[in-house]
């Protein structure tokens, strides 16, 4: 994406320069007296009155600012970032954007800003241009009108961090807090478990009634039903703890278009015969021949080189050049396959997309022309418009790949709706990821697919550094790669809004939900039951008593591993879902600074709704994962960690609009006025 960004600046740069210019005419345009909308006064700081023109052109500058690339030379094939967030983070980037887009709040952006001025915080100059020049792409001309707004903005960025960063500084760990976090997350846990099922009690639920089942549906009819292993948290929720849930989740139509990456990579290598392949291995060993020398050898002549030597290193060197490149031959021929291979994906994928494009703007511009968004795409009239809409677009998109580079295209044509769940489980294209544009991060093809169709995004979503990814409907999608290096692009073709279906729909499954929430309350009562009891004699005599399972003890695990997401959430030799696997794991660091019952025991109740289980676990063994050598280290981490938790925390609560408001002293007006002629 760098190289990208490098080899197409005086494009972005005429991107920018648009942008640039818009925020330029609006700060040269003369207030027009009184009765001018930017000669009004929204708001006072401290009693000096602020003016709509100001606010307007900060939010100019917020809006081209948000363009900037953060990126990085010292790793010149990672993803860049978009600069806000890498300075601001995506939390505050997405409160300023939906400050910008409410009428509730102050005017987010320039708040900070005036804070951080009122603070006494300036960039210097010698580290504002180090900043620029080695971080910030595209960059304008030195000199010209455009590098000096962009330095401004970039210096308001920074300004912000900085106010941000100097709140951070006063974060203080106490010594209690450091000696606890150490010992919940510095330990290796084995817990006794024993579980009460929510299904072994069905078998006394009676059928529901009507009005039971009435009641049921009423209560979840708005909530879409918790899936395990989904979303964290989903499940245990007060309002609705067992997850259930009625309403039919947002769904869409998707067609696509792909290029399966073996076939590409065989018409690559098919493009020259093996001899000119071999001609312009020997240059491209010669050119590059110590760089070679330094690699492990290609599996094939690994194996051909050892000739019985058990031990002999992967990378190997013959004096003469010919020999060396015998050697290396097959390491420089995949190397030129792959981008010979990567170079061809690129030429066919371009031609796909702007074919897709330009079949989108035709039907966009039909669409207008017969009444905008409103209008049926299936009444437009014959011609390139209301040929994009159809599948028949794609077919032949991909029958003129094949005539050209001989290839046959992946096709698919989802004419059934699909959530977001059903389309992760679609072969090869559910499991793809798009590179999000600006950002390290990968968007999953289903939530790509569901969640950043404009007409069914969240407001977060909108309000968020997502917003750039969004899509209309029939609108060509970015690239998408899976494991196995296909590549896709697809299009919107349809889609259902989330919503409640009537009760006869779903009878059946709430009558089974009462039943099974009928039960979990008997499993619920009866691990309270045992809990009582553990407390007194112990789980295992506990269990014997009231003719339960014996326990269950768990294999070492480190609670703290599988709640980050380290390590897999599984706790063996249990069999939970990851979301009961992630609950135990914080139920059984609770442990640790559980009070022993009267039999010197920790215990507690687990409630694993996911698995409909209620359980009592108790502390079977803690084992410190440091000794004397590493506990310093181990420390500092976890200090790290600490204050970056309670660093997010509280730039959460200080940088809201109402929060740098209060600071400020600023007032929105409650009517409109206009500032008074000098």
């Amino acid at each position: 994406m760098i190289k990208i960004i490098r080899k197409n600046q005086k494009k972005f740069m005429a991107v920018f320069a648009v942008g640039l210019m818009v925020m330029f005419i609006k700060q040269l345009v003369p207030d027009t007296g009184r009765s001018s909308p930017t000669a009004q006064i929204v708001g006072t700081i401290a009693g000096s009155k602020v003016s709509q023109t100001v606010i307007m052109n900060y939010n100019d500058e917020w809006q081209f600012v948000r363009r900037l690339y953060y990126v990085d030379p010292s790793h010149p094939d990672a993803e860049p970032q978009q600069m806000v967030v890498r300075f601001l983070g995506d939390d505050l980037v997405g409160r300023i954007n939906q400050s910008m887009n409410s009428s509730h709040g102050g005017p987010l952006y320039y708040l900070l800003i005036q804070e951080a001025s009122r603070e006494g915080i300036v960039i210097p100059k010698e580290e504002l241009e180090s900043t620029l020049t080695t971080y910030v792409r595209p960059l304008p001309d030195v000199g010209t009108e455009a590098r000096d707004n962009v330095e401004e903005a970039v210096a308001h960025c920074l300004m912000i961090q900085r106010l941000l960063d100097r709140a951070g500084s006063v974060i203080k760990i106490s010594r209690p807090e450091q000696q606890l976090a150490l010992a919940r997350t510095g330990q290796e846990l084995s817990v006794k478990f024993v579980p009460v099922q929510a299904g072994s009690f069905l078998s006394q639920i009676p059928a529901p009634t009507a009005a039971d089942i009435q009641k049921q549906f009423d209560l979840y009819s708005d909530e879409i039903a918790a899936q395990p292993g989904k979303n964290a948290g989903q499940f245990g929720q007060k309002s609705d703890p067992l997850g259930f849930g009625y309403k039919t989740p947002n769904r869409v139509l998707v067609q696509y278009i792909g290029l399966n990456h073996s076939d590409v990579q065989d018409a690559a290598i098919a493009s020259k015969s093996k001899a000119d392949w071999y001609v312009a291995a020997y240059g491209e060993f010669k050119s590059n021949r110590e760089d070679y020398d330094s690699r492990p050898l290609a599996p094939a002549t690994q194996s051909a080189a050892r000739v019985g030597a058990a031990n002999q290193p992967t990378t190997r060197r013959a004096e003469n050049l010919d020999d060396d490149f015998a050697l290396h031959a097959d390491l420089v021929l995949n190397d030129l396959y792959a981008r010979e291979t990567e170079k061809l994906t690129g030429t066919i994928l371009k031609q796909i997309s702007e074919k897709m494009s330009y079949g989108f703007g035709s039907y966009r511009d039909a669409l207008a022309s017969a009444g905008g968004a409103a209008a049926n795409p299936a009444k437009l009239a014959p011609g390139a418009g209301a040929d994009y809409v159809t599948f028949k677009f794609m077919q032949d998109l991909a029958a003129s790949i094949r005539t050209q580079y001989g290839i046959t295209p992946i096709l698919g044509n989802i004419e059934q709706l699909k959530t977001e769940d059903e389309l992760s489980q679609i072969p090869a294209i559910g499991h793809s990821m798009s590179p999000m544009s600006g950002n390290s991060r990968e968007i999953p093809f289903p939530f790509y697919a569901v969640e950043l169709f404009q007409p069914l995004m969240s407001d977060a979503a909108k309000n968020s550094s997502l917003e750039a990814l969004a899509l209309a409907a029939w609108q060509p999608s970015n690239p998408l790669e899976d494991e196995t290096q296909n590549v896709y692009l697809y299009r919107i073709s349809g889609s259902d809004r989330a919503h409640t279906p009537p009760l006869a729909d779903v009878k059946d499954q709430v009558a089974s939900d009462w039943k099974i929430n009928a039960a979990y309350q008997k499993a619920l009562e009866t691990s309270r039951l045992l809990l009582a009891s553990a407390q007194k004699q112990g789980l295992d005599a506990a269990a014997a008593e009231a003719h339960l399972s014996s326990p269950i003890t768990t294999d070492p695990f480190d609670p703290s591993t599988v709640l980050s997401g380290r390590a897999p959430a599984s706790i063996p030799p249990l069999k939970l879902s990851p979301d009961s696997a992630r609950e135990l794991a914080s139920l059984s660091l609770q442990l640790l600074t559980t009070t022993p019952g009267g039999n010197g025991r920790q215990q507690l109740l687990a409630e694993l709704y996911a698995d409909r289980i209620a359980s009592v676990i108790e502390l079977h063994e803690a084992k410190p994962l440091w000794d004397s050598q590493n506990k310093s280290f181990i420390t500092m981490d976890i200090m790290a960690r600490l204050r970056e938790e309670q660093r997010i925390a509280l730039n959460a609560q200080i940088s809201t609009a109402q929060a740098v408001s209060d600071r400020l002293g600023y007032q929105p007006e409650k009517g409109p006025t206009t500032a008074e002629s000098p």
